[in-house]
């Protein structure tokens, strides 16, 4: 990449500043072998919202209903000096479970919108479940056609057991790659 190579965090426009070590990014790049070059790069959070629970002895902790695993010992120790309420976003992957495998968590101020990214696990009467969190719709809103096994962005106000659904973007990973020829997954 370049100065000149878009960046994305979350689907806002963004700078190359913000990359960092262990986030969870989609580039569109091209060429061949050795010799990519990205053409976008989009850094997408699993969760960016308030810690509900932190344990530090299991080093788990929940954020807007997740469990996020933090996995190296050192690495994120830094973190534990958190409490419930403080924000944080995380990148990372997320297990067959559910539970996000973090790579990265930073501590950040308070926003105006909690985020989750994942997969529609359930659809309820006011809204859908990803892996267990519930989204509530605005029933004036356009309704837009989810089904169970597809990828979802929400952005929302996170109300201590479910978000109200503000902005939802169906298969982020899909709008931020456009039409591609072949897909590496790492």
């Amino acid at each position: 990449y370049d100065p000149s190579t878009p960046v994305s965090v979350d689907g806002k426009p963004s700078t190359l500043r913000e990359l960092a070590v262990g986030q969870i990014i989609a580039a569109h790049a091209v060429g061949a072998d050795r010799e990519l070059t990205a053409r976008n790069i989009a850094v997408m959070h699993a969760v960016v919202g308030p810690i509900s629970i932190l344990n530090s002895e299991t080093r788990q902790m929940h954020v807007l209903g997740q469990t996020v695993h933090v996995a190296q010992a050192g690495q994120h120790d830094h973190l534990f000096n958190l409490k419930a309420g403080d924000w944080v976003q995380v990148s990372g992957h997320r297990l067959p479970g559910g539970i996000v495998m973090a790579s990265r968590i930073d501590a950040i101020a308070p926003q105006a919108e909690a985020k989750i990214n994942g997969h529609v696990t359930g659809i309820v009467a006011d809204g859908f479940e990803i892996n267990g969190t519930r989204i509530h719709q605005d029933p004036k809103s356009s309704a837009i056609a989810l089904t169970p096994g597809m990828e979802v962005q929400v952005a929302g106000r996170w109300e201590g057991t479910h978000i109200k659904a503000q902005h939802i973007q169906p298969e982020p990973t899909r709008l931020n790659l456009g039409n591609v020829e072949s897909v590496v997954i790492e």
